[in-house]
């Protein structure tokens, strides 16, 4: 069968010198193309197959071309930690997946450049918590993985497929090889990964005007300014990025203060990103009036009624799902830190997302609680 042309295509592109980023944002641009154009798989698979052999590819001859350094004494040579150290969850066919706790900055060559993760990343600014010396997941994997290739790798982030802001805690993919980076990255830009988090917000997230049931779709292009700051601007705006965050509000709580006119209401949320731009979230939450608890940069105005009872940002990837490089279908679930839950439990369950303000009646209050202990407890997935 002769090739067709965007077969053509990914061959030429594995042969560039930049092959490796420019066959991932190919994938990324088609499939973001395919996703709003409602395409089906069996439309392009000949093309997106190719992709994946040729970053594969790619992958391989890396692996082939790389030495690996010397180990070196590390500030935080300690294998599996517990508490505030990072912890491996799970590992399969050069994959693994790491809990990051607050406090921890995922380095490379996105932090240096600004870039983000995928959806919570955090860059540098001095409204921004800084990770104290010996605190970079860099030199973590360093340790753990003395042998593998991808962790001397400033320049392809360690090893490391996305990010986590430094005050936000969660769940990491990071690969061994250049191989499994490359077909976890193929996956990724697919948009065949999902990621999904728990967030506390202010206020409460009506979800009334959804156009999917129950969840908030918010699509606002993202632009990111000098200041490393990322704001939402209208479609039509030049430098706008395509961004898209799934909220599903949970249940509306309540945390009294010193008398009931001062009550603040605050809404625990579900989310699950498509793309994934500098600071998406938080951004995407900020713009709709409904700021992350104690997120020093797009909800500053709060930090002093947050700071008493909740230190570190209330966004937490909890959730990742993939297909290992071997083909193995993969879930990996991280409940709530400590310091997450103990601030959960400071908050008084009010009703459920679009119930009635004011005083909730006991049976609102129940739905309430019941939705927070099946979400915090049980890690239900987002769709």
């Amino acid at each position: 069968m002769e090739p067709s042309a965007l077969e053509k295509l990914s061959t030429k592109l594995s042969n560039s010198d930049r092959e490796g980023d420019l066959l991932a944002n190919v994938v990324w641009a088609f499939s973001i193309a395919r996703r709003l154009l409602q395409r089906m798989e069996l439309d392009d698979g000949a093309f997106l197959s190719a992709l994946r052999a040729a970053i594969l590819a790619h992958g391989s001859a890396m692996d082939a071309e790389a030495s690996k350094r010397p180990t070196s004494s590390l500030h935080c040579a300690m294998g599996e930690g517990e508490g505030d150290w990072p912890r491996i969850l799970h590992q399969s066919a050069g994959v693994s997946v790491i809990y990051k706790p607050p406090g921890w900055e995922v380095d490379g060559r996105s932090s240096a450049s600004g870039d983000a993760e995928d959806g919570a990343g955090e860059g540098s600014g001095t409204s921004e918590l800084k990770a104290s010396p010996g605190q970079r997941i860099s030199e973590y994997v360093q340790s753990v993985f003395p042998e593998a290739k991808t962790v001397y790798d400033d320049l392809r982030d360690h090893g490391f497929l996305h990010r986590l802001d430094l005050p936000s805690s969660g769940l990491l993919l990071h690969a061994s090889s250049y191989r499994a980076l490359m077909s976890m990255r193929w996956q990724q830009d697919a948009l065949r990964i999902d990621r999904e988090y728990l967030a506390l917000v202010h206020g409460h997230l009506n979800p009334g005007t959804t156009t999917i049931g129950g969840v908030l779709v918010l699509n606002g292009p993202i632009v990111q300014h000098a200041n490393a700051c990322s704001v939402v601007v209208h479609h039509e705006a030049p430098g706008g990025r395509p961004s898209r965050t799934y909220a599903r509000p949970i249940a509306v709580l309540r945390r009294p203060e010193q008398g009931a006119e001062d009550e603040r209401l605050y809404t625990l949320v579900a989310l699950s990103i498509v793309t994934g731009r500098r600071h998406q979230i938080r951004t995407h939450l900020s713009n709709a009036g409904h700021p992350v608890v104690c997120d020093r940069r797009y909800g500053w105005q709060h930090l002093g009624s947050d700071l008493p009872w909740c230190s570190w940002n209330f966004l937490h990837r909890y959730r990742l799902a993939f297909e290992d490089p071997g083909g193995t279908p993969r879930e990996v679930l991280e409940p709530l830190p400590e310091h997450l839950r103990e601030a959960l439990a400071t908050l008084q369950p009010v009703c459920l997302p679009g119930g009635g303000h004011g005083v909730s009646s006991d049976d609102a209050a129940g739905a309430a609680a019941g939705e927070v202990s099946s979400w915090v407890k049980r890690l239900r997935p987002f769709w």
